[in-house]
């Protein structure tokens, strides 16, 4: 994402005329993702094509998420950039999900929310090395409000303005929907099932459970614990329904043998198709537009038997 840079300065240091000096706004580093929040730095290519240094007196900004101000701030430390070389500077930027979300809604099917950046740099100048001139009307010298005078010197302010994508990245919401027993591997002694979780998946692109560590209780006590290599695909809201919900089914095996009244009670409950008052807890690995990201689940509630 390329800014044009509203105005240059030609710096003179005794040659024949000057050198352009510019501000692109290049890129944004992520660095990392979780389902708490991001952290990146916003990246600047500050150009200087001159044979001496200019430093950066001040660097001020206002980032915006979908059109709402989320930063404002004035970096007065500045830095210096190299002679005849392009360098760059980097503004880093942690944002916690819930508070971007309680101020600016995600769009459901959508990986991201729009950015805006704008703000100005302020660079260092001296009265004996610049020339000011207008990229339209290069070769004359003008006045413009873009330069400030100071005890110090001069500084020249050049703004910038630019826009682009940010993660998103939504926790998916889990509920128990039912039971579906297989009979033909289950008796008195043993209890096999599918268990049917509905999973709201509110990004654009799907998401995908590995490495499903899990641990099932009935009634608060612990029946049964696995681990499922690829749980598969949810796939993005935007190829489901409103409603969002899409299942992922859990195989599961308890050995009722081992478990007392509790298994006769899972037994019974299977066969008179009343509900069973199930806790899931589980780690698992997400494969999200982000990249993998490890998720945790804590679920608990009535369960219905598909009869």
């Amino acid at each position: 994402m390329k800014i044009p840079a509203l105005l240059f300065v030609a710096i003179t240091t005794g040659c024949t005329g000057g050198s352009l000096l510019s501000v692109d706004f290049d890129r944004l580093d992520v660095d990392s993702v979780d389902w708490n929040g991001a952290s990146g730095e916003f990246v600047f290519l500050v150009n200087n094509p001159n044979p001496i240094g200019i430093n950066i007196d001040r660097f001020n900004y206002q980032l915006d998420f979908a059109d709402v101000e989320w930063l404002v701030g004035d970096d007065p430390d500045g830095l210096s950039l190299l002679a005849s070389d392009a360098s760059e500077v980097a503004l880093p930027v942690d944002v916690v999900f819930t508070d971007l979300f309680d101020m600016v809604q995600a769009t459901r099917g959508d990986d991201n929310i729009p950015f805006g950046l704008s703000g100005e740099f302020g660079f260092r100048l001296s009265t004996d090395t610049i020339d000011t001139v207008d990229e339209e009307a290069e070769g004359e010298t003008l006045t413009t409000s873009g330069i400030e005078e100071d005890e110090d010197g001069f500084i020249l302010n050049l703004p910038y303005n630019a826009g682009g994508d940010f993660p998103a990245l939504r926790r998916p919401a889990f509920s128990f929907q039912n039971i579906e027993v297989d009979w033909s591997n289950t008796s008195l002694s043993n209890a096999a099932f599918n268990l049917n979780v509905g999973v709201d998946n509110e990004h654009e692109s799907s998401l995908w459970f590995t490495n499903f560590d899990y641990a099932l209780s009935v009634d608060g006590t612990s029946v049964a614990t696995g681990l499922v290599d690829d749980l598969g695909e949810v796939v993005g809201a935007s190829e489901v329904s409103s409603a969002g919900v899409q299942v992922i089914t859990l195989p599961i095996n308890v050995d009722l043998s081992t478990l007392g009244g509790v298994g006769t009670d899972i037994y019974s409950a299977l066969i008179m198709g009343t509900d069973l008052d199930l806790g899931l807890e589980a780690s698992t690995d997400v494969d999200t537009p982000f990249g993998l990201v490890p998720l945790s689940i804590d679920q608990s509630g009535a369960v219905s038997i598909n009869q």
